[in-house]
């Protein structure tokens, strides 16, 4: 995977460059393999040099660029510094116009050492008050301030339950472009929540539907409901409680006794859900294998298909949680539907958590800190009704189908930052986005009509959701293999154009002929790249984006 990032600042004379990260496939070539790949990244002749990230924390990774910082005593010592640099083949790129005494030196491209060693060289000539390579990726988010945020490893994995540093869903990531939104709608289809909960009582949409006796507002019919809710949008920033995945969305609550409804009534609660403006439906249970409901069938179909004005809700279920390579229904119902299994925080599918085909994603599910309801002690109760939930001794592991929804919610996420997408885009950028975990191979490659879902293994299907990089997918317009001629409105976030800016489309060149009348409106930036080819009448602004009717 390569991650290409924006120019240096304006005042540096290698304003035109960028530079990439590279992700490699292979997570155990050896370190003569990995010179031979470097070797081969410098022999482009577009490439000035190539080296290796560097590690502080385990997995938190930072990279040294092709730049190093020279702090002089005095102006005057200018042309010292172009002497020492000229003897390392460096030359001088700029001068910070804020403290005019920092310069940066850039490695030419027939340099014989990298910025850090150069960095060391300088230092150690004691000519200059500081030396130091100019690094990237050091500034790390502090998230929310919830209290128990800590213990959220599936949001933020720093070793938490003796688990693997970084196998988490990148989360805190992804709540840099977005939290959520109001505007997004998350229906729990479970046991009901409380609407009064603290961490939860600001994110409601309504007063939600209890489809046991067809009657608003919700029912509480066990805390299954309540569990499920914080995962998804307990209030983040409060300084309570836990963060849910779209802190910033609004909540539904939709009930029915789970063990002993009908497969009439959890319809019944889609089909209230689709009506009543939800955008995301989410369902950590099951019907059993042996009974088919054709009017559940025809509820989730409604929700699929004539949701959110046609655009359709994200129908989101838990796999099941028999250890079993079949996916339980209605899950498996219709292939838009994501199925999310269980992922440990070593990165490994726990045992019990179902598999094979139909697997969409995998997402957080053991050890999950969320919402208790009030007054219910379950074994660790604290003030902001919060709980650390240990999986196999509550309810008999029913609390692990409901862990499996962590990230289930995430969708809405998407819906956040791009409410113009469809329900089967969402399903296909988190599986096409999906990290690949080591130790797994990903033999299969994956289409569901027709489009490609990306690779695809048995146990963990296309891998564990990152939540950072569908958010910056679904934010993005791609501008790619593609010819306009005529008067047209493109919007983003983000716009990418040219050949090669979207890793899932046919590359080819952004083409716009004399006839055409191409606005592009973009939020935040927009990136021409190589391979447009631009006549006519393109208009590029950074502005308001306006309705889902121009994306």
């Amino acid at each position: 995977m390569i991650k290409t990032h924006a120019n240096p600042p304006s005042y540096l004379l290698s304003e035109k460059n960028h530079y990439a990260e590279i992700k490699l496939s292979n997570d155990h070539l050896s370190k003569e393999e990995l010179l031979q790949i470097v070797a081969t990244i410098e022999k482009d002749s577009s490439i000035i040099t190539a080296s290796f990230h560097y590690s502080t924390k385990g997995t938190e990774h930072f990279a040294v660029t092709n730049s190093l910082w020279v702090e002089l005593n005095d102006e005057r010592d200018i042309p010292l510094l172009l002497e020492e640099a000229n003897k390392i083949n460096y030359s001088v790129l700029g001068q910070n116009p804020f403290m005019k005494n920092w310069i940066m030196l850039g490695a030419n491209r027939d340099a014989k050492i990298y910025p850090l060693q150069a960095s060391q060289l300088l230092h150690e000539r004691h000519l200059f008050k500081h030396v130091e390579p100019d690094m990237r990726g050091l500034i790390k988010t502090s998230c929310v301030n919830d209290t128990y945020f800590a213990n959220q490893w599936g949001l933020s994995n720093t070793g938490q339950y003796a688990g693997v540093a970084g196998v988490d869903s990148r989360v805190c990531a992804a709540w840099n472009l977005t939290t959520g939104s109001s505007d997004v709608d998350i229906a729990i289809l479970d046991h009901g929540f409380e609407n009064n909960h603290p961490d939860l009582d600001n994110n409601l949409e309504n007063n939600g539907y209890d489809a046991e006796s067809g009657n608003t507002p919700t029912a509480i019919w066990g805390s299954h409901g309540t569990a499920c809710a914080g995962i998804a949008a307990a209030e983040g920033n409060n300084n309570i409680g836990i963060a849910g995945v779209a802190y910033n969305c609004d909540l539904i609550s939709i009930s029915f006794e789970v063990l002993t409804s009908s497969a009439a009534e959890a319809g019944d609660g889609f089909l209230w859900a689709t009506s009543n403006g939800a955008e995301v439906i989410s369902c950590s249970w099951f019907v059993s294998q042996s009974i088919y409901s054709s009017f559940l069938e025809g509820a989730i179909d409604n929700a699929l298909n004539t949701g959110r004005g046609g655009l359709g809700c994200v129908v989101l279920f838990a796999t099941g949680n028999d250890n079993s390579a079949i996916i339980n229904y209605p899950g498996n119902y219709r292939s838009d539907i994501i199925n999310v299994g269980n992922l440990l925080n070593t990165g490994i599918r726990a045992g019990s958590s179902n598999y094979g085909f139909g697997l969409d994603v995998m997402a957080p599910g053991t050890w999950i800190s969320t919402t208790d309801r009030q007054g219910i002690m379950v074994i660790i109760h604290h003030q902001a009704q919060t709980v650390i939930i240990l999986i196999w001794i509550i309810h008999n592991g029913l609390m692990e189908h409901q862990l499996l929804a962590r990230m289930l919610p995430g969708a809405a996420l998407l819906l956040s930052a791009n409410p113009c997408l469809t329900q089967f885009q969402v399903g296909s950028i988190i599986n096409n986005t999906a990290q690949k975990l080591s130790g797994y191979t990903y033999p299969f490659t994956m289409t569901n009509g027709g489009i490609n879902q990306g690779t695809w293994n048995f146990e963990i299907g296309h891998g564990l959701v990152d939540a950072e990089l569908a958010v910056r997918i679904a934010s993005t317009n791609y501008l790619q293999n593609l010819t306009h001629n005529s008067a047209i409105t493109k919007k983003g976030r983000f716009v990418f154009a040219g050949n090669n800016v979207h890793p899932y489309l046919p590359t080819g060149n952004y083409i716009t002929t004399s006839s055409a009348n191409v606005n592009i409106i973009s939020s935040n930036f927009i990136d021409f790249q190589p391979g447009c080819d631009l006549s006519g009448a393109v208009n590029a602004q950074i502005n308001a984006l306006g309705a889902c009717s121009t994306w």
